[in-house]
C-alpha cells in the first residue's frame, strides 16, 4: 500500500518509521507547512510536500496517517477519507464532539477504515493486563483506579482549564472502557485553577453498564520530563497493577501476599520504550488495512471517548453526575 505522512514533527517521525517497517506498505510522501521537517522525513525514497491537497491529487495514497497538532486533524482526514485513502489519526480525533462526529460519518460513507491513535492498548503493560483480566485471573472487574501526571506541553498553553481531558486524558478514558466496559455515566471535578487560569488536577468517576465504577486522578506538573501513570484494576478474585506504560505488571489474587510479576522480555524483543507502543499501533492498523480488516481501535472509539470528555465538562459546569 502506498502511504502519507501529513504532520512531521516527532510524532510523524514515528509513523514514518514504522510505515517503513511494514512489510504490507511503502512511504510515498510526507507534507508539513516546514519544508525542511517534510524533506527530512521523506529521505531519498518519498517525495516532500508542504500542501496535502496536492499530495492527494498527485500521488493517491492508500492510507494516510495524520500526525498535525491536536486542532488540525480534521481538514486533512476527511479530505484523505474522501480522496479514497483509509486514515490513521492521532487522538483527539477533533477538538469538538460534532467534528469527531462527523470523521467518523465521512469514513463510513466512503467505505474506509479511520483509526483513532489510543496506542496505549499496543503497550507491554497495558496489553498484559488486559489478556489477565480476559483470562479471569482477577475473577469479574469491580474497579479500575487510574493516576496520571505529565509536564505541560508547549502546545496546550492557552487552550483554557480542559486541555487535560483532549490532549492526555482520552487515552486513559479509553483504557478505562477497554478494562471495565461502556461507561454509562461521568461525573468530574476540578482542582482551584493556577495564577493563569489553567493547568489544574481533574478527578473522573465511572459508572460502568456493567456495575463497575472507576476513577482517573491527574493533572499537569510544570517541569516534568514525561508521563507518570499506574493503573489498578480490581476484580472479585484478585487485582493487577500496571505500573508505567511499558514495564511492570503486578498479579495477586485474594491473597495480596503471593504476587505474580511480568516484566517485558529484553531478549526476545519485546519492546520497552514508551513510544514502541504507537509503532506497535500503526504497524497493526496497516497490516490489518491491508488484509481487509477494519481497526482494532476505531474512529468511532474516538468520538466516543469525545463523547465522555462532553460528559465530564457538562457536569464539572453544573455540579452532576452526567448520564451518557
Amino acid at each position: 500500500m502506498r502511504v502519507a505522512v501529513i504532520g512531521c514533527g516527532y510524532i510523524g517521525r514515528r509513523h514514518a518509521e514504522a510505515v517503513r517497517l511494514s512489510p504490507y506498505a511503502e512511504l510515498v510522501a510526507t507534507c508539513d507547512i516546514d519544508p525542511a521537517r517534510a524533506q527530512a522525513i521523506a529521505g531519498t525514497d518519498a517525495c516532500a510536500y508542504t500542501d496535502y491537497v496536492a499530495l492527494l491529487q498527485k500521488e493517491k495514497p492508500d492510507v494516510v496517517t495524520i500526525a498535525t497538532p491536536d486542532h488540525l486533524h480534521v481538514e486533512p482526514t476527511l479530505q484523505a477519507l474522501r480522496a479514497g485513502c483509509h486514515v490513521f489519526c492521532e487522538k483527539p480525533l477533533a477538538m469538538t464532539l460534532e467534528e469527531a462526529r462527523l470523521m467518523a460519518e465521512t469514513a463510513a460513507e466512503c467505505g474506509r477504515f479511520l483509526a483513532v491513535d489510543y496506542n496505549r492498548r499496543f503497550s507491554f503493560g497495558y496489553g498484559k493486563a488486559h489478556q489477565l483480566v480476559l483470562e479471569g485471573r482477577i475473577g469479574d472487574v469491580t474497579h479500575a483506579m487510574f493516576r496520571v501526571t505529565d509536564g505541560i506541553p508547549p502546545f496546550v498553553k492557552g487552550r483554557g482549564a480542559y486541555a487535560f481531558l483532549f490532549s492526555m486524558l482520552t487515552h486513559h478514558i479509553d483504557l478505562m472502557r477497554w478494562f471495565c466496559g461502556e461507561v454509562a455515566s461521568v461525573y468530574a471535578l476540578q482542582s482551584r485553577p493556577d495564577e493563569e487560569g489553567k493547568f489544574l488536577d481533574t478527578v473522573l468517576s465511572f459508572e460502568f453498564a456493567s456495575g463497575a465504577i472507576g476513577s482517573i486522578v491527574g493533572g499537569w506538573r510544570e517541569g516534568q520530563t514525561r508521563t507518570i501513570e499506574a493503573l489498578e484494576v480490581g476484580g472479585t478474585q484478585g487485582a493487577v497493577l500496571i505500573e508505567d506504560v511499558q514495564k511492570r505488571v503486578r498479579l495477586h489474587g485474594l491473597s495480596p501476599d503471593s504476587v505474580e510479576e511480568f516484566q517485558p522480555d529484553y531478549f526476545w524483543g519485546i519492546q520497552t520504550e514508551f513510544y514502541h507502543s504507537l509503532d506497535a499501533h500503526v504497524l497493526s492498523f496497516l497490516e490489518r488495512t491491508h488484509k481487509g480488516e477494519p481497526p482494532l481501535v476505531s474512529g468511532w472509539d474516538g468520538v466516543r471517548g469525545l463523547e465522555i470528555v462532553a460528559g465530564a465538562i457538562e457536569s464539572h459546569c453544573s455540579g452532576c453526575r452526567v448520564r451518557l
